[in-house]
């Protein structure tokens, strides 16, 4: 018998010889992927405005200004630099 031809676990080397990835192992790994896409999707959904609202005039707001708006409660805020966030 040839010894070149035997591995250390004492089968023959051959494709059907290599440790495999058990049940587990892949199953978490697409849990973890698949919970990863959710948490980016629902991040990006989070920063990415929904909608855009006319509020009046830009002149209608002073710079530097705080407006409340009871009716969708949200500010509204006049930079300095003339930009507007809500």
């Amino acid at each position: 018998m040839d010894d070149g031809a035997f591995g250390r676990n004492g089968h023959e080397d051959d494709e059907r010889a290599r440790p495999r990835l058990s049940r587990r192992a892949i199953f978490m790994a697409v849990v973890t992927l698949l919970f990863s896409l959710v948490a980016i999707v629902v991040t990006f959904g989070f920063l990415t405005p929904s909608t855009s609202e006319v509020v009046g005039r830009g002149s209608q707001f002073a710079a530097g200004s705080v407006t409340w708006r009871t009716s969708e409660n949200y500010y509204i805020v006049r930079l300095e630099s003339g930009e507007f966030r809500a």
